[in-house]
């Protein structure tokens, strides 16, 4: 069975792009624009796996991600985090505190399939971007 995962990201061309990218990799993806486009998809969907943009423009991922945390999603499905911002801005301070590590945009699909494979053979959350 093909792994189906999330896309949580608001840029619309990166959000195709990565979907296509993925698909090509053989996942299943879901995507989302939003906070609200999340619970639906995940209710609805075998998610396992979330690749989220850490700095969304209608809202903070980060706020995203704890509500998911705080729902105990996050201990159910397993997180990769983007972000294109390359320094410790107070809004991801947290998650450097966290041992969260972000790696600048544009994506590199290799080492994002990678860090796919090594996240859904282990179940541990990573981070790239």
């Amino acid at each position: 069975m093909k792994n189906r995962i999330l896309i949580i990201e608001d840029d619309w061309m990166v959000l195709q792009l990565m979907k296509q990218k993925l698909e090509k990799m053989g996942y299943v993806v879901a995507t989302a624009k939003n906070e609200s486009d999340v619970w639906g998809l995940i209710n609805e969907n075998r998610i396992e796996l979330i690749i989220l943009n850490i700095c969304l423009r209608t809202k903070l991922g980060g706020k995203i991600y704890r509500s998911l945390v705080d729902a105990r999603v996050g201990q159910k499905i397993p997180f990769i985090i983007t972000t294109g911002i390359t320094d410790k801005h107070q809004p991801l301070r947290s998650f450097h505190d966290e041992g969260y590590i972000f790696f600048p945009k544009p994506v590199d699909f290799e080492t994002l399939h990678q860090e796919i494979e090594e996240v859904l053979s282990s179940g541990l959350n990573h981070h790239v971007a």
